[in-house]
């Protein structure tokens, strides 16, 4: 039996607890608002170089390798990551264990140790993810996307940094971040697994009473203007060209995103899937085809992706497939897709990794439907009418960009 319980401490920090009995496991995700969209122009990169820095070395554990086999004496786990919007500290751990895990959090948190020598070699590794990214067709088309697309804009900026900004950060760059943004009032603490939420408080106190309250964040909201060009080409010395039609809106609702995962699931979520019948299938225009959506703080991007040495063929089927969508989905079909999509997230949400992910988008989000079991409510009373109405929203009033990468720049064939 799985017991969930969340608020706030005194010091700001928000807690979320999901106790399960039949886990031995402890999972736990420490979420911070300090991503890239939070950095000064000149020091793009800094939240992920901090990332690479946090596991490294404490002021109680200032050698780099007398840290590393403390941390992996206890059997545990542990990573960061970031975003355009968080920082993530994770570690999985056996219960027994959870003393000593909260005390190597501690000082992670509150007593990080920067030396110029970790510095540099974290520089150098970053350089080499940067050069690692580059080469990546796919993500070289989203990294002009971006650029062109929000131009001016901080979510323009990739989370991974830039040579020539990443070389500019020191080590008082890196105390202040910590000093910043790694406070209670602006982070979350998502524990899933054998410990009661007394004994979380407990240790929070035994380690953490020295964290206190210090000036929030303030928090990032995009709005529809800040997309300044809808269509980018990207050069790529290759017949097989990568489409993307992106749509996007401001002013979604939460329930009107699970509308749109509903969409979604029947136009791409397994072999029986709308666009992967018609556009592999039945025409063999691409090998795969995904449909997903993200979501900033006010503005939503819904993104169809393909690689195809068609282009011209594939995209003007996508469209068309989009333009019958209100004939071909019908009532039969929404019941059978409402049903398949609460089947596959029961499995999907059966692993703790996928519940911490959740809470974290309801605190980074700052949803109102805030458990797993109020989302699987609203999804299995929602509508037929209702999902129609995103549609609409979405793919006939919304905005409308495409990205392609390839031999050929085909944006002016492909809008007509």
């Amino acid at each position: 039996m799985k017991k969930l319980t969340q608020g706030t401490l005194e010091n700001g920090l928000r807690l979320i607890s999901i106790h399960d009995d039949d886990c031995e496991a402890i999972y736990l995700d420490l979420i911070f608002e300090a991503g890239s969209l939070y950095e000064n122009q000149e020091l793009h990169g800094l939240a992920h170089l901090y990332e690479h820095l946090i596991l490294k070395a404490t002021q109680k554990w200032p050698d780099k390798f007398v840290f590393a086999r403390v941390k992996d004496r206890t059997g545990a786990y542990s990573n960061a990551r970031t975003s355009k919007y968080s920082l993530r500290v994770i570690f999985s751990f056996s219960k027994e264990k959870a003393r000593e895990i909260f005390e190597i959090l501690h000082e992670i948190v509150c007593k990080p140790f920067f030396s110029q020598e970790n510095l540099e070699e974290e520089r150098a590794i970053v350089l080499q993810e940067i050069a690692r990214a580059e080469a990546d067709p796919m993500r070289r088309l989203w990294f002009e996307a971006d650029l062109k697309m929000f131009a001016g804009n901080k979510i323009a900026h990739r989370v991974l940094g830039y040579k020539e900004t990443l070389e500019k950060i020191t080590l008082s760059d890196l105390q202040q971040y910590q000093k910043k943004f790694l406070v209670p009032n602006n982070a979350a603490l998502v524990i899933y697994g054998g410990l009661q939420v007394e004994k979380i408080k407990d240790l929070l106190q035994e380690f953490f009473s020295d964290w206190t309250e210090s000036e929030k964040v303030e928090e990032f909201l995009l709005s529809r203007e800040a997309v300044t060009e809808n269509n980018v080409y990207v050069f790529e010395d290759s017949e097989s060209y990568r489409l993307v039609l992106s749509f996007w809106f401001a002013d979604i609702s939460e329930k009107e995103r699970i509308a749109l995962g509903l969409i979604n699931h029947f136009l791409t979520y397994g072999i029986s899937s709308y666009l992967y019948e018609e556009l592999r299938v039945k025409n063999a225009f691409t090998y795969s085809v995904s449909a997903q959506f993200s979501y900033f703080p006010n503005l939503l991007f819904e993104d169809i992706s393909l690689q195809t040495t068609k282009p011209l063929e594939a995209n003007k089927k996508l469209l068309d497939c989009l333009n019958h969508f209100p004939e071909v989905f019908t009532q039969k079909f929404f019941n059978e897709i409402r049903d398949q999509m609460i089947a596959s997230l029961r499995l999907w949400y059966a692993e703790q990794d996928n519940v911490l992910n959740f809470y974290f988008g309801v605190w980074t989000r700052h949803e109102e439907i805030d458990t797993i079991e109020k989302y699987f409510d609203f999804l299995s009373h929602l509508s037929y009418e209702e999902v129609m109405r995103v549609f609409t929203k979405i793919f006939k009033e919304g905005n409308k960009g495409i990205l392609l990468s390839g031999r050929e720049n085909l944006l002016s064939q492909l809008q007509k």
